[in-house]
């Protein structure tokens, strides 16, 4: 029961940011789009209808998530990552939107898709991979972050795209050490985690794996780039299915949140459901303040 209570306000600390990396992904999707198609950042079309209100999403889930986390999650919602990260973004994504740079914003949101992953591995703990979280970390926030740096200082997309300002280079360049540092602490923690499976092995024992007697008809799937939850066999998740179909008819409300029913066991279901509806009324009423025209 303990391990349960401790571990509430670490799932719940993870519903908003899962929910809204997911959101701002997808949502880079069509700029992301014209930028492969045209091959030029100068390509990417500005859509305003899209990209200034998937800004005003952004900004409202960074302020929902502060208001959240103070009441629900605040052990979780610490000064690097919670207060100084959401308020340097309020004020960042206000300038792209009151500079007409919302199409830049959501063409970078392309580096939410490693936190949505690790959103979604924290409420999913069988999805967990953390060979695949530092793949998806290093291609999007390290290698697709340097390319928009040098890109925004290229003096042709500066003067068409930016008006001749360095103001989103320079943004970029700021940015891009804190992502540095967390990859760095993911490769540390896989060096650490390494010297503690060294240290939990016998020394007589030795590292070779031992000789299979028989081989399956149909061979599992054991990378590890794989999550564990989809090493399984062929006919897994079919017999599964039919066995909680019933089941699944009865217990729909529940299954919506992440987890199904032990989720709702551990948060409580008035928590979960208080959060999401605090989270939609602050998401429909933040983009109509008075504040945020402009």
């Amino acid at each position: 029961m303990s391990a349960r209570r401790s571990s509430r306000p670490k799932k719940l600390s993870w519903l908003l940011t899962t929910a809204a990396s997911c959101a701002m992904t997808l949502l880079s999707m069509p700029f992301l789009w014209d930028h492969v198609t045209t091959g030029t950042l100068q390509g990417v079309q500005t859509r305003v209808a899209l990209a200034v209100p998937s800004c005003r999403f952004f900004q409202a889930y960074l302020l929902s998530d502060l208001l959240h986390g103070v009441v629900y999650y605040r052990s979780h919602l610490t000064l690097s990552t919670g207060w100084f990260h959401h308020t340097i973004y309020l004020l960042i994504v206000e300038i792209a939107i009151r500079c007409s740079w919302a199409h830049v914003f959501c063409l970078a949101c392309l580096l939410e898709l490693p936190t949505f992953f690790l959103g979604i591995s924290s409420l999913y703990p069988r999805l967990r991979s953390n060979i695949l979280f530092a793949a998806l970390f290093f291609t999007t926030r390290i290698l697709y972050h340097a390319f928009l740096c040098l890109s925004f200082y290229a003096p042709d997309n500066r003067r068409k795209i930016a008006g001749g300002s360095y103001v989103p280079a320079v943004i970029f360049t700021l940015a891009f050490p804190m992502h540095i540092v967390w990859f760095v602490g993911c490769i540390n923690g896989f060096k650490r985690r390494a010297r503690l499976a060294d240290k939990q092995l016998p020394a007589s024992t030795s590292r070779v794996p031992p000789l299979v007697a028989a081989t399956p008809t149909r061979p599992l799937l054991k990378s590890a780039w794989v999550p564990p939850a989809l090493r399984r066999p062929h006919h897994y998740y079919r017999v599964r299915l039919s066995q909680k179909r019933q089941v699944l008819k009865q217990t729909w409300m529940y299954r919506m949140l992440p987890g199904g029913k032990e989720f709702s066991s551990i948060l409580g279901l008035a928590d979960a459901c208080e959060i999401f509806i605090c989270s939609l009324f602050i998401l429909t009423l933040y983009p109509l303040c008075p504040f945020t025209i402009y």
